[in-house]
């Protein structure tokens, strides 16, 4: 596991990154959908592929490995 929230865990497989968010917050999941395909930038990891299941929704990215908040503490000014 990679991470994990109130509605959602993210695990790894191989180079990919699974965003699993349960359907009790589907309603944000869609909105983080359409938000997420809609950007473009390089510091914004897109979805390669998206998934609607019986109980949840599953978001592929790229998986990195660097850790954000590590990252963002590294380099305060």
């Amino acid at each position: 596991m990679l991470g994990q929230g109130v509605y959602s865990v993210v695990r790894a497989e191989g180079n990919t990154a699974i965003k699993t968010i349960m359907h009790k917050n589907f309603e944000s999941g869609v909105r983080e959908i359409a938000i997420i395909c809609h950007l473009s930038h390089p510091n914004i990891v897109k979805i390669t592929k998206f998934e609607f299941c019986k109980k949840s929704t599953n978001l592929y990215m790229k998986k990195y490995d660097c850790d954000l908040g590590v990252y963002l503490k590294s380099v305060q000014v």
